[in-house]
């Protein structure tokens, strides 16, 4: 039988691991019996929507592992992996902090620390979420989602004062990101790999939405509300 792509009617030519294996540390970048790279998901996929995405791929690393509220293991990974593809591949990471600031990011507890705001290609970035979140529809339902994919991240950040930054959203916008996060905060995750990422399905509300929460290093969050066709 003809396995056919998550994305599309094409045949699958491989298997696409979601989220992107390379956001998974490898064992040579880790301490001794550790592994990171454990029953990661997989689901068939044909070559535009496997390995024709791969610097999208390597953008969304760059762009996550970069995020100051992330987890020790974030920080690993883009001391080791991400500088040595900056090294062999320079360009993609000059483009990102070639608009940068330099910027007190302050938590909740109202710990200060000093960073650098860069600005990101949220096309891109939505892009890679879109593909990422019907891929997890297609393994958790075992098929394709037709209709729109909404979006809600809480690791993009603008200028709020001159030594601080906050969410970037809209006023309606982050009513919402803030319900929602608070919303699955309660909840259980499922993952194999939970330091690296996590991710939850609700149930369909009675207009037939279906909410998933994405969670990576533990400090990158972001919320898809799938949309279905009428």
């Amino acid at each position: 039988m003809t396995r056919t792509c998550y994305m599309c009617d094409k045949p699958a030519t491989s298997d696409e691991h979601v989220p992107p294996k390379c956001l998974f540390p490898e064992k040579k970048d880790l301490p001794e019996g550790v592994a990171l790279r454990k029953d990661l998901l997989k689901v068939p996929a044909c070559d535009l929507h496997n390995t024709a995405k791969s610097k999208d791929d390597e953008y969304l690393l760059y762009v996550l592992s970069m995020n100051v509220a992330n987890n020790a293991v974030a920080f690993t990974h883009f001391s080791t992996k991400v500088l040595r593809a900056y090294e062999r591949r320079p360009a993609l990471m000059r483009s990102i902090v070639s608009e940068h600031q330099e910027v007190v990011a302050v938590d909740q507890a109202g710990t200060a620390i000093n960073t650098l705001m860069v600005k990101a290609d949220m096309a891109r970035i939505n892009k890679c979420f879109n593909q990422m979140a019907r891929a997890l529809y297609f393994k958790a339902f075992n098929e394709q989602f037709s209709g729109e994919c909404r979006f809600l991240h809480d690791f993009t950040i603008v200028p709020d004062t001159k030594h601080r930054v906050t969410v970037t959203t809209k006023d309606s916008e982050r009513s919402a990101l803030e319900y929602v996060k608070s919303y699955f905060e309660k909840l259980n995750h499922k993952g194999s790999n939970p330091s690296i990422f996590q991710y939850r399905f609700e149930e369909p509300d009675e207009r037939g939405l279906i909410v998933l929460s994405m969670r990576f290093y533990e400090g990158s969050n972001a919320f898809i509300a799938f949309i279905p066709n009428a």
